[in-house]
Parts: C-alpha cells; sequence; structure tokens
C-alpha cells in the first residue's frame, strides 16, 4: 500500500495516516472486502459503474443491512480511488 501511495505521490506522513486509517477500516486486512483490495469499506454509491460486491454492513442506527462495496482490481486502482473519494469529500492537500 506505500509503494501505491507513493506513486501517487503522497508525502510520508500523508501515507502514515491513510494506512492507520485503513487498518482500522478493515480490521487490519482481515475483513472481507480486504479480498477484494478495499481496505476502506467505500461503498459503491450511485455512480460506481466498476466491479461490486454485496456485504454485510451496519446503519447509522447499528442495524445490520447489507450494501454494495467497490472492488478493486489491485492495490494501486484502490489507492488511487481512495485518495480521490477522500478528495472529494474533504477539503486537504
Amino acid at each position: 500500500m506505500t509503494n501505491s501511495y507513493k506513486k501517487l505521490g503522497l508525502n510520508d506522513n500523508a501515507i502514515k495516516n491513510l494506512i492507520a486509517q485503513t487498518a482500522l477500516e478493515s480490521n487490519y486486512g482481515q475483513s472481507v472486502l480486504s479480498g477484494y483490495n478495499n481496505f476502506g469499506g467505500i461503498t459503491t454509491g450511485a455512480y460506481w459503474t466498476g466491479k461490486r460486491i454485496k456485504s454485510g454492513d451496519k446503519d447509522k442506527d447499528g442495524n445490520r443491512i447489507t450494501q454494495d462495496f467497490r472492488v478493486y482490481d489491485n492495490m494501486d486502482h484502490f489507492t488511487r480511488d481512495h485518495l480521490e473519494f477522500l478528495t472529494k469529500l474533504y477539503d486537504f492537500d
């Protein structure tokens, strides 16, 4: 993952923070979604046209639901989309 983020031009501090966040999101790579290179638990949303998988999740009230999650071909694919996803949500460099 580090090498994939480096290819995107991120500095070491940003990479460490992103890896820490994805470690928590993916239960340190042990989640079902990690097997599909989705280490961020990123759902498909309305505009995702790529591969997807249905998996369990919880809604805002903690109720179990099933959602569609993004499937990535490889780590580079995930890190590129993860960074794009985050920059759309948050205003940071």
